[in-house]
């Protein structure tokens, strides 16, 4: 799980804190497993045109071995030994506005969603887990990439586990542009032309995970994101910083 908008902008808790927080506690699942539940995430829009929001969704995790199907995408994961473990997954990437209901930036041409492949290694040390992810476009849609490294601690606490976490993340001048930049024939009075370049965002957050029982578990987490400068200098962003909060609760079988 990926607590972040499908625009990868809030990249607090990322897969560092998910997939360390299950290296601790279990293996890679050796049969079939389901997990179901639902979540109300809470975000701030950085998008002229756009609103922020409070959304109740489902989640819905298939595991099996080394395969996890689930919101984010397919991804496969390797456990190298009971600390480290190595994924190649793919996801995708949706366009940061909604053209068509965004009475600003209804007149700009259809940002279209890519297709990535994700590489990530975590490494969990006593001092923390540390997490290394690129991704890059398969499908010829931005041609760009994101380096992401992520650095987390688990802490037990108040019964269950309180999960800082802070990330760095570097996004390609191809990918910033094609979802940030602003063509000339798409440039009015009030938003000028904008050729944009790479740019490195940074996020803090913090989750809480609770066990009731082997079955049910809740959890919530809140998380704060810097945007880089060849995002914030973009026209059609309104601010240089993102908040986001998500509560909810999981049943696994």
């Amino acid at each position: 799980m990926e607590w972040s908008n499908n625009n990868r902008v809030s990249i607090g808790a990322s897969t560092a804190v998910i997939l360390g927080a299950l290296m601790s506690t279990s293996s890679l699942a050796a049969d079939f497993s389901a997990t179901v539940g639902g979540i109300v995430m809470g975000q701030e829009n950085y998008i002229i045109g756009e609103d922020s929001e409070v959304e109740l969704l489902p989640y819905v995790s298939l595991e099996y071995g080394m395969l996890t199907l689930d919101e984010d995408g397919l991804a496969l994961t390797f456990e190298i030994d009971g600390k480290s473990a190595v994924s190649a997954g793919l996801s995708q990437r949706s366009s940061v506005f909604e053209r068509k209901d965004n009475k600003v930036l209804k007149h700009f041409d259809k940002r279209d969603t890519a297709t990535e492949l994700t590489v990530n290694w975590i490494k969990s040390f006593d001092e923390g887990d540390v997490s290394f992810a690129v991704a890059g476009d398969v499908s010829n849609t931005h041609d760009g990439y994101e380096v992401m490294l992520g650095l987390s601690k688990q802490i037990p606490s108040f019964g269950g586990l309180v999960i800082p976490s802070v990330e760095l993340s570097l996004q390609s001048e191809a990918l910033v542009d094609y979802y940030y930049g602003v063509k000339d024939s798409e440039a009015t009075s009030s938003i000028a032309s904008y050729k944009a370049k790479e740019s490195l965002s940074a996020g803090l957050s913090v989750a809480y995970k609770y066990r009731f029982s082997e079955s049910w578990s809740a959890f919530s987490h809140v998380g704060w994101t810097y945007l880089g400068s060849g995002i914030s200098d973009s026209p059609i962003v309104k601010k240089d910083n993102v908040w986001l909060a998500v509560i909810g609760g999981m049943y696994t079988f």
